[in-house]
């Protein structure tokens, strides 16, 4: 790799910068701003600074990463798709169902290659669960449950909670795009979800303009099995956890532990606790350059996931306080 570009100065930019430094250490590395008001001052790890996002096509590019407010993905992605540099779009890849098939469309008339940043698929244990599941070691599925929450506050150290863009009804922010990784490896490891009925609901204790609390009830499209997702801003004790059962036992996935259990006829466990989670970035990093697609999502799984996400929003029960 010689040139790559990125967009967006936040903390994904910067923790992009920081492994491209680390695996590709002769390669030139271009920054510009999602704001084009922004300033370079306290940027690291980057050799060229442009102010305006277009200039990026000036140089020759292997890859752009797209790390800006998933508002301004389309508007940011569009000039590299029809100049057919890869793009690495961070998550989600739109704001809207609108802008994504746009950007899908867009994809398929200039044959780009676009992947999005879903990265927990690249974590041990998130590829053990997955294999448990395929290889149907806990035979047939009765019931599926999924719970992540953490308390937005302490998201970032030094930054009002309700200055950042997880807050912003207007950057893409809530608990369904902010957390859609869970939603993004439910699709990677069960397939579509039967959508029944969701709840959604603004808390009186953040007080923001966003859904801060989202409980999903639907069914998996395999098994016709109950599903239910819960996703919040509010637990103050971070959880990220999927639990199946089936008619062979039980399989609890828990992503801040990194492991795997299985209960029941056979009881297993896999340990994935000495692995540094920061390493996932770097390795999805490795893969996207590499072309490697057979755990990074791609622009459709992405785009089906926002369409997903946009049902729930208009079809949701929206709870008060």
């Amino acid at each position: 790799m010689n040139c790559i570009g990125v967009i967006g100065l936040g903390s994904i930019s910067n923790r992009h910068r920081h492994n491209i430094r680390q695996i590709f250490k002769k390669a030139t590395i271009i920054v510009a701003p999602s704001n084009p008001l922004s300033t370079k001052k306290n940027i690291q790890n980057y050799d060229i600074y442009e102010s305006d996002f277009k200039n990026l096509l000036k140089h020759s590019l292997d890859f752009v990463i797209v790390a800006s407010p998933s508002t301004f993905h389309l508007d940011h992605a569009e000039p590299f798709i029809k100049a057919n540099i890869p793009l690495l779009i961070e998550k989600p890849i739109a704001a809207s169902a609108k802008d994504a098939t746009a950007l899908l469309q867009l994809i398929e008339q200039y044959q780009s290659r676009v992947a999005v940043g879903y990265c927990l698929r690249f974590l041990p244990s998130a590829i053990k669960a997955r294999e448990v599941i395929q290889k149907q070691m806990l035979g047939s599925i009765y019931n599926i449950e999924i719970n992540s929450g953490s308390y937005l506050p302490n998201w970032r150290p030094g930054i009002d909670y309700k200055d950042s863009v997880s807050a912003s009804q207007s950057l893409g922010g809530g608990a369904l795009l902010e957390l859609s990784h869970e939603l993004d490896y439910y699709q990677w490891i069960f397939g579509n979800i039967i959508l029944d009925k969701s709840y959604l609901r603004s808390s009186a204790e953040l007080d923001l303009e966003v859904e801060d609390v989202v409980d999903i009830i639907g069914r998996d499209s395999m098994n016709n099995s109950p599903v239910h997702i819960h996703l919040d801003f509010l637990q103050k004790e971070p959880i990220r956890l999927l639990k199946v059962l089936g008619s062979k036992g039980v399989m609890e996935w828990d992503i801040i532990d990194n492991t795997v259990r299985i209960k029941g006829e056979k009881s297993l466990q896999f340990d994935y606790n000495t692995y540094n989670f920061e390493q996932i970035y770097a390795d999805e990093l490795i893969a996207f350059s590499d072309s490697d697609e057979s755990r990074i999502a791609s622009a459709n799984e992405s785009t089906d996931l926002i369409k997903l996400i946009e049902t729930i929003k208009k079809t949701g029960i929206y709870l008060n306080g």
